[in-house]
């Protein structure tokens, strides 16, 4: 996620995420967040984690992002993450490194947004030849309505072909919101529902792989 997204967030939230990918148990990961506005700046923390005994990533981060205004009608999100990541291969020993990711978000009109996102930036490596993987997506997002996003970016890991990415949310209801999405280098789609009730969003969705099937996954909110 562009870390400059968090500067429109004006709730405090809190957060638990699990999934599974292609429905294999030794793919399974799992994350919390916490989101915390104060006057200056958005501040966000998070852990994550994915494997099983014989190999397993876990990353720990820290951000913020800030929300500048200019003009009559134009904006500026900014933010950044330092992320630390430690990945642990049985018995063949562990690395650790330290990565920091940018982002942007600029509202061009007043129902348009475009965003830039770039991924350990510092170069981090786990061993002398072996770097982190590094990437940048570009995009824009268009709100069609108060009830209808739509968004679309491309995306480039340095090691992967070009990607392109777009998804639709629909707030059908103040306590019922869809989502859905596609991608390109693979093939894939994805849709998930959310459901609100006061302070508490549960999520569902499912990513579909045109060769490896299916990537189920949960969350849960709490916003205050």
């Amino acid at each position: 996620m562009n870390p400059a997204s968090w500067a429109a967030i004006e709730a405090r939230q809190a957060a638990v995420y699990a999934g599974q990918m292609y429905g294999m148990p030794e793919l399974r990961h799992g994350a919390v967040s916490l989101h915390w506005p104060t006057s200056f700046a958005h501040l966000a923390g998070g852990s994550s984690t994915f494997g099983f005994e014989d190999y397993r990533e876990t990353y720990l981060s820290l951000g913020a992002a800030r929300l500048v205004h200019f003009g009559a009608m134009q904006s500026l999100h900014l933010g950044a993450t330092v992320r630390y990541y430690h990945v642990d291969v049985g018995p063949f020993g562990h690395a650790q490194a330290a990565g920091v990711h940018l982002g942007a978000i600029m509202q061009v009109l007043p129902l348009v947004y475009v965003g830039v996102h770039a991924t350990n930036v510092n170069q981090p490596q786990w061993t002398d030849d072996t770097p982190l993987p590094r990437t940048l997506s570009a995009g824009a997002a268009y709100d069609v309505s108060d009830a209808i996003d739509l968004s679309a970016d491309f995306f480039k890991d340095l090691d992967f072909p070009l990607r392109f990415r777009a998804g639709l949310e629909a707030a059908l209801l103040p306590v019922l919101t869809l989502r859905g999405g596609l991608q390109t280098a693979p093939a894939e789609f994805a849709a998930g529902v959310e459901v609100g009730y006061g302070p508490l969003r549960a999520g569902l969705a499912a990513e579909q792989h045109w060769e490896l099937g299916w990537s189920p996954a949960a969350d849960l909110r709490v916003v205050w």
